[in-house]
Formats: structure tokens, C-alpha cells, sequence
């Protein structure tokens, strides 16, 4: 069986339709990003903005157990295909409250971070995109 998420991406999913798949305390670990992103509101435009730029995706394997998921799946940036895996993390209420991706290769990645940079900097804060001072 998919994964409701996996379901929803390939339907073309609304942001609307997606408040069936996540909880709204659902925490998004990027690889692009410097710290978590809290909450379905911020998730969410993330999660869109990803979907847009990495699009057609291709779902290649999906590995879960009662818990969690993981879809392997293949994006684009820049006209460059690349390979991610999305790990997802199920509450008791089925919905998803953990939510982690990871890329390759890494100069594809960066060109992906680029565009997302591009389309989410006016909503998600310089902070989240710089390490922190030491």
C-alpha cells in the first residue's frame, strides 16, 4: 500500500488535501535548510515549493514498517536528475509528525538548494539557510 504522502504527490495533491497526510505539529528535517522546520504551515510551503522544483518525480522503492517510511524517489534540478530519499515518521493517528529528506548527488543538491532558496526566501527566514555563528 502507498504511503498517503507518496499518494498525494502523484494525485497532484492541494495543500488543502495535505492536511490529511500530516500533523500539525509535524517537524520537516531538510537538508538544505541549517534547522527544523516546525509546524504544517511551514512544512508545508517547503514541502510544495520541493514538489515544484523537483517535478516529475519518480517514487523508484517504498520500505515501511508500522512506524515508518522510506520513499526512494528521483527528482530533477537544473535540468540534472538526482536521487532522494524521504523518511517519514507516523503518529498513533496515522498522520505524519516526522518528516527528513536527503539527496545526491551533492552537486545536483546544490542546485536544487538554489532554486529553493530562490522560491522560499521571501516565508522562511534567513536563519534557516545560514549556520550558526560559532
Amino acid at each position: 500500500m502507498k504511503h498517503p504522502l507518496r499518494a498525494a504527490i502523484e494525485n497532484g495533491a492541494s495543500k488543502e488535501e495535505l492536511k490529511n497526510v500530516f500533523a500539525l505539529d509535524v517537524v520537516l528535517y531538510a537538508h538544505m535548510l541549517s534547522k527544523p522546520v516546525h509546524g504544517f504551515d511551514n512544512a508545508i510551503k517547503v514541502i510544495s515549493a520541493a514538489v515544484k522544483i523537483a517535478s516529475p518525480i519518480l517514487y523508484t522503492l517504498q520500505v515501511s514498517d508500522n512506524r515508518q517510511t522510506f520513499l526512494f524517489w528521483e527528482g530533477h534540478a537544473g535540468g540534472k536528475k538526482f536521487m532522494a530519499c524521504t523518511i517519514l515518521v507516523d503518529g498513533e493517528d496515522g498522520l505524519t509528525s516526522e518528516m527528513r529528506v536527503v539527496m545526491r548527488p551533492w552537486t545536483i543538491t546544490t542546485l536544487f538548494r538554489k532554486a529553493m532558496y530562490k522560491e522560499l526566501s521571501a516565508v522562511i527566514s534567513a536563519d534557516y539557510w545560514q549556520l550558526d555563528p560559532e
